[in-house]
């Protein structure tokens, strides 16, 4: 494996994981759910 594809999917998976919340919420609209009691 190359080390620097190493680093961009280590990269990528650190981004994912800080961004998740967010990520849960962009789903939840996209699916037109409300996670937060419509408030």
């Amino acid at each position: 494996m190359n080390a620097w594809y190493a680093v961009g999917v280590l990269w990528l998976l650190a981004g994912i994981v800080t961004r998740w919340p967010h990520l849960l919420d962009w789903a939840d609209r996209l699916l037109g759910r409300d996670r937060d009691g419509g408030a």
